[in-house]
């Protein structure tokens, strides 16, 4: 609001949380808000930077087949966060109230399907992502809605 600017998801949805504190992104429970972030990392730190443009680039360079690359460690590590969901979930990933770990969740069940990941074996984290999908603010955020998309 006053001009400074921040990088990197995670510290911008915290600053968003700590400003704007409802509804809350992160739990009150300490163990949950360490949950919530254990969560939100799988995706930030283990699957998003297997598949960012620099990494797919060079493996096209190495004549890696990407796709494949992508499919495998999305898949991979989908199957690990909905794992360590099954111990937090309910109606979202962590109990019945939207979290960071499901504003993670979202778009990377997204860009899985732009890889044709395998979802079938992954009905706990489709189950919250229909979830997430039916609320106005998931809708109004969703990459197909935001300017710059290609139809």
């Amino acid at each position: 609001d006053d001009g400074r600017q921040l990088t990197q998801s995670l510290a911008i949805l915290e600053y968003l949380d700590e400003q704007y504190p409802e509804p809350r992104l992160l739990p009150a429970d300490p163990y949950l808000r360490a949950r919530t972030r254990a969560l939100t990392e799988v995706v930030n730190s283990g699957i998003q930077p297997l598949q960012n443009l620099a990494i797919l680039q060079h493996l096209a360079r190495l004549n890696v087949d990407r796709m494949a690359w992508g499919r495998h460690y999305i898949h991979q590590g989908l199957l690990n966060l909905q794992t360590m969901a099954e111990h937090t979930a309910g109606r979202f990933l962590v109990g019945d109230d939207v979290s960071l770990a499901d504003i993670a969740l979202v778009p990377q069940l997204y860009n899985a399907r732009r890889f044709a990941v395998p979802l079938e074996n992954l009905g706990l984290l489709l189950d919250i992502e229909a979830r997430c999908e039916s609320l106005e603010a998931f809708q109004a955020a969703h990459a197909d809605q935001q300017a710059d998309a290609n139809p």
